[in-house]
């Protein structure tokens, strides 16, 4: 999992981490923009953001609210330095949604239109005042959505289909899903298996059938 975080000017990664140390997960002069979920390989889970001209630092926060800091990825080497430079080249507008997604109180998402097999750029809009995750597990084969919503933690997970690892309050990202049909788990909490949680059916892409007519015509007979 990823985070994207911009950083106030005159401020390193190297404060981010004393922060982080001090167990500070954020700070006034460090804002995070959101960032992509897991994704099993050769799977891959991205984000769409539209940064201007600064410093950022790319960080995993998975283990920060455990006591046990050693398990804490970002003490762990789990970060890299990044800077935006500015640039003459014209605006790149971001990707046309095929599905809005709004998530809203309590975490619970509301999607405009159903999802189709196939790649999907997904506009995800945080209408709370509170960060969350946005993320798909297929379901295990052999089972349905809501059998593996109703099993115990222990169970294990589905199979980690991308995402978002943060989608901060009031914010909107984009992330982009290669589908397969089948059921999943859409979800904004750590554990999947949640009262927010909710089964998504993602439908066979329909192909478009082309009819082709030919028209004959004889000649007039003598």
């Amino acid at each position: 999992m990823l985070w994207i975080v911009r950083l106030d000017s005159g401020k390193t990664m190297s404060d981010l981490y004393r922060a982080a140390q001090a167990g500070e997960r954020t700070t006034t002069w460090a804002k995070q923009l959101g960032g992509p979920s897991f994704a099993l390989p050769p799977r891959t889970s991205n984000v769409t953001l539209d940064l201007h001209p600064g410093n950022y630092v790319l960080v995993c926060y998975t283990g920060s609210a455990r006591e046990d800091r050693a398990r804490y990825h970002f003490l762990n080497g789990m970060s890299r330095p990044l800077t935006v430079l500015r640039t003459a080249k014209p605006h790149v507008r971001a990707p046309r949604p095929d599905v809005i997604a709004h998530i809203t109180e309590n975490g619970i998402v509301h999607l405009a239109a159903p999802i189709a097999a196939g790649r999907r750029v997904i506009r995800v809009q945080n209408a709370t005042d509170q960060d969350y995750e946005f993320k798909f597990q297929q379901v295990p084969a052999g089972k349905t959505g809501k059998e593996f919503l109703a099993q115990p933690a222990t169970e294990g997970p589905g199979i980690p289909w991308g995402g978002l690892a943060s989608v901060p309050p009031r914010a909107v990202v984009i992330t982009t899903i290669d589908f397969e049909a089948g059921q999943y788990i859409l979800g904004t909490r750590p554990a999947i298996r949640h009262e927010t949680s909710q089964v998504i059916t993602v439908t066979a892409a329909r192909r478009s059938s082309r009819v082709s007519a030919s028209v004959s015509q004889r000649a007039p007979s003598p």
